[in-house]
């Protein structure tokens, strides 16, 4: 080996020790960088997640608190009409048919609710929009026969 092919292998030598050092200056900086902005978009993407989830349940609260408040209307609505009493008060066929007429248009204006049921505890009827309904409950079975 010659003294020229020696110094082309140290000036080789020199540029790769040269060259990698450089490489491990820009790397550190980089990796550096990479991190913080990994870090960055995570943060970032969680906000912007928890941002919608926000605007979807108060989208969720703004369609149903209307809805419950309409519904809590209709019981009121029907506890003080005048018309329902006396639907319910005065025992016919008729005055039945008129109440489930009056409960279907209760309904018309609520899209949450899907039927009103009226029950009273001294009564055996049940009033539906889908029709009236007797039953007879237990205690008017067991207390002829001296059951409990």
């Amino acid at each position: 080996m010659g003294a020229r092919e020696k110094g082309k292998l140290k000036k080789y030598e020199f540029f790769v020790k040269y060259l990698i050092s450089y490489i491990l200056v820009l790397v550190m900086p980089l990796s550096t960088l990479f991190l913080f902005s990994y870090n960055h978009s995570g943060k970032l993407m969680q906000k912007n997640i928890m941002s919608m989830q926000k605007g979807y349940v108060e989208q969720v609260k703004g369609s149903i608190d209307p809805a419950i408040k309409n519904a809590d209307d209709i019981v009121q609505n029907i506890r003080l009409d005048n018309r329902m009493k006396n639907y319910i008060l005065e025992e016919s066929p008729y005055n039945y048919w008129q109440a489930v007429s009056q409960l279907k248009e209760f309904l018309l204006f609520n899209k949450l609710l899907t039927s009103i049921v009226i029950y009273r505890g001294e009564d055996t009827l049940l009033l539906s929009d889908k029709g009236t309904f007797c039953f007879v409950r237990p205690a008017l079975i067991a207390a002829p026969y001296g059951l409990k």
